[in-house]
């Protein structure tokens, strides 16, 4: 890389990172928490991940912020499933009913693990996903909870 600092040019090495890695391609909203895999600023500080399913966001009113969840924590189980990226994470919660409770085993970003039980509203806060196409457009899907009967008889 060419840089000028003090009216000279100067030739840099630079070590390139793959970009693939540094953007986020899935963002999942549940009950009323956003989740994404963590992004990059996140990964140069916590070098050990507990999980790729990391909150950004809580809106206000939802039942993540009534049963206390809050941004920058990694969801890492659900009813004790483990939940190492948001595929694993849409698996685990498709089984959960609307208006019950689950769950949750969380570690913060000091690396601090604790238990959560979060009553979902699927009526006000539907799961819905939103992923990034091959053109770099964002596509919204909202999922529905499978019924667990149904996938026994199958």
């Amino acid at each position: 890389m060419k840089v000028v600092r003090d009216k000279k040019i100067l030739d840099l090495r630079v070590k390139l990172a793959e970009a693939k890695y540094m953007l986020t391609d899935k963002i999942v909203c549940w009950a009323g928490c956003t989740l994404q895999a963590p992004h990059h600023s996140v990964r140069q500080v916590i070098k050990n991940l507990p999980s790729r399913v990391y909150c950004t966001k809580i809106r206000h009113g939802s039942p993540s912020e009534m049963y206390s969840l809050a941004a920058t924590y990694f969801i890492t189980h659900v009813n004790g499933v483990p939940t190492q990226t948001l595929d694993d994470f849409l698996e685990a919660v498709r089984y959960i009913k609307d208006n019950s409770y689950c769950k949750l085993r969380i570690v913060t970003s000091e690396n601090i693990p604790f238990a959560k039980t979060l009553k979902v509203n699927y009526h006000y806060f539907p799961t819905t996903e939103l992923l990034k196409n091959d053109v770099s457009e964002w596509v919204f899907k909202k999922l529905e909870a499978t019924d667990i009967e149904q996938v026994k008889k199958i």
